[in-house]
């Protein structure tokens, strides 16, 4: 009998146990790590969002369900470690998640396709950032593309580079 877990067929479960358990820790290590030392750093300003770039990775690498679901729980691990007000950062990284695995997960796996796919997502992201800028501080001004948008666009073209293959092979890992 197979078990199904994420969309993908399990021989046992502790192949269930060994793929649920690394990406849990992948996105909660990532969460931390952006919360607490990235937030601490500021480099430009910003703190780089490690956990988007980490969904789009494994929703490129594994697929629409993984990235599905990674995508809402990166997010609610954001929302809840972060503490904002507004909990949009789920439903954007659940779509985006989807949108990703769903469009490339019958592509082979490609440095390009990964850039073009990164490429995609920084305008969804760059609203996310518009979106939560006019939350907090209720405009708009040169300050906030020239200091906030551009930095951050900036930091996960950088976050995207540095997690292309050790992502991609820790996913071939758990799917083998």
């Amino acid at each position: 009998m197979k078990n199904k877990i994420l969309g993908r067929e399990a021989r046992s479960r502790s192949e269930i146990r060994r793929y649920v358990l690394t990406f849990a820790a992948l996105l909660l290590v990532a969460a931390v790590l952006q919360t607490t030392v990235l937030a601490r750093g500021r480099w430009f300003g910003i703190v780089p969002d490690l956990t988007f770039a980490v969904v789009v990775c494994l929703a490129y690498f594994c697929g629409a369900e993984t990235g599905t679901i990674c995508g809402i729980a990166g997010g609610f691990l954001i929302e809840a470690l972060g503490g904002h007000g507004v909990a949009v950062l789920p439903l954007v990284y659940l779509f985006l998640g989807y949108v990703v695995g769903f469009l490339t997960q019958k592509q082979p796996k490609r440095l390009t396709l990964y850039a073009i796919t990164g490429a995609a997502t920084l305008p969804v992201h760059a609203v996310v950032t518009v979106f939560y800028t006019l939350v907090t501080y209720h405009k708009l001004t040169g300050y906030t593309f020239t200091h906030i948008l551009l930095p951050e666009t900036g930091a996960l073209v950088i976050l995207f580079a540095c997690l292309y293959f050790p992502l991609g092979k820790l996913a071939a890992w758990v799917q083998r």
